[in-house]
């Protein structure tokens, strides 16, 4: 298949600087968010892999956010670039009309809305439904490790209304022992503590996933102190086993998908009900991100139009940006409210805002015709 000029010309330069500008914008926000996901891998005894998976799971939804900034930034310096070496002025000599580029944006639209739809539709709530799942496991991973690893250690962890305490102490022969409080939630006015001076914890079922463990304690000690009287009973026992399984110890991980981890085609099926849920709003968002996309590629044509002269050209990017900003905020905003209500509204709704992102930038690119081919001028010419 034979590509027309103005294809041959842009279409290799634009994919370079979109994806270019992606990887840009990727990295910047990748190193935002690497604080915050290390605190978490720290505090739930992650290493360096599980840094680096919540990491990559992070990277659809920068895609999906990106995506329309890059479109507009990489359109816009593909077409400049071009009409700056009088590319565009040789096609336009060889009777190709100017019209051909708004055709061509249009395309590189609806490349990037289809890319939209299947990242924020599919990618995304893979990647947050992964990502919810690996720091339950990395939970399940610390736990486990407290429990078995015989190292000096001082942990503190709630479980249930019971919030327990190990101190590990020097020993005899070298060796340390670990000394377990509990504090028990106060019933009627009375203070109720543990101690376990000298504890341990085996794993009995090796095979199951979840586990099976046996918590051995010695010389445990048992505290009661009634408030109102200030008396104090305690209770010595020189030999205590409980069996106990790691499920009890944590908290159960929900499954299920929540509303921003449904698939597309799952959102879309939340029309077959008359009533409303705020799910569908979550699919008004995704599809108004993806008509964005057009309307980038057309606000990138609009800018390089507009920058005839060279202050022009110093405002005519950010106007782009600014504009794709806007109608990101307005698009999501209308497509929202208007899925709730239901899928007449929803359909009326993304008529209006294609008009409100296509029509403007269409009319103004009518105005200005060739001017987008010609070569840029000095500011005193």
């Amino acid at each position: 298949m034979t590509l027309n000029p103005i294809t041959r010309i842009l279409a290799g330069r634009t994919a370079k600087m979109v994806i270019g500008i992606l990887v840009i914008v990727e990295a910047v926000f990748i190193s935002e968010s690497f604080t915050t996901l290390l605190e978490i891998t720290i505090k739930f005894g992650g290493g360096a892999w599980s840094l680096a998976t919540l990491l990559a799971l992070k990277m659809p939804q920068i895609i999906d956010f990106g995506l329309p900034i890059a479109i507009v930034i990489g359109f816009y310096f593909a077409i400049t670039s071009a009409r700056d070496n009088s590319e565009l002025i040789v096609c336009a000599a060889a009777g190709i009309s100017w019209k051909r580029l708004p055709v061509f944006a249009l395309q590189i639209g609806g490349i990037g809305m289809v890319v939209s739809l299947l990242v924020s539709g599919y990618g995304l709530p893979m990647a947050s439904y992964a990502q919810r799942i690996a720091i339950a496991q990395m939970y399940s991973a610390q736990i486990t490790r407290q429990l078995l690893d015989p190292s000096p250690k001082i942990t503190l962890r709630d479980i249930g209304d019971n919030t327990l305490i190990t101190l590990s102490a020097d020993g005899e022969n070298g060796k340390f022992r670990d000394n377990l409080f509990v504090y028990h939630p106060s019933v009627a006015g009375k203070l109720h503590v543990s101690l376990a001076e000298d504890w341990t914890v085996t794993r009995i079922d090796k095979s199951g996933q979840e586990g099976v463990f046996s918590a051995n304690l010695r010389q445990f000690t048992d505290y009661s102190l009634q408030r109102r009287d200030q008396q104090l009973s305690t209770a010595r026992v020189n030999q205590f086993s409980l069996e106990f399984k790691l499920g009890d110890l944590l908290r159960e991980v929900d499954r299920k998908r929540r509303d921003d981890e449904v698939f597309l085609v799952g959102l879309a099926g939340l029309f077959a009900t008359p009533e409303p849920t705020d799910a569908r709003g979550i699919l008004g968002e995704k599809i108004a991100r993806a008509l964005l996309c057009p309307a980038s590629a057309l606000l990138a044509l609009l800018g390089a139009a507009l920058s005839q002269i060279r202050l022009a050209r110093l405002t005519a990017l950010p106007f782009a940006l600014a504009g794709v900003l806007t109608l990101d905020i307005l698009g999501r905003e209308i497509l929202s409210n208007a899925a709730v209500a239901g899928v007449w509204p929803l359909g009326l709704a993304i008529a209006g805002v294609l008009a409100i992102f296509l029509i403007p930038a269409g009319l103004v690119l009518a105005f200005t015709g060739e001017k987008v081919i010609f070569p840029l001028k000095d500011s005193t010419g």
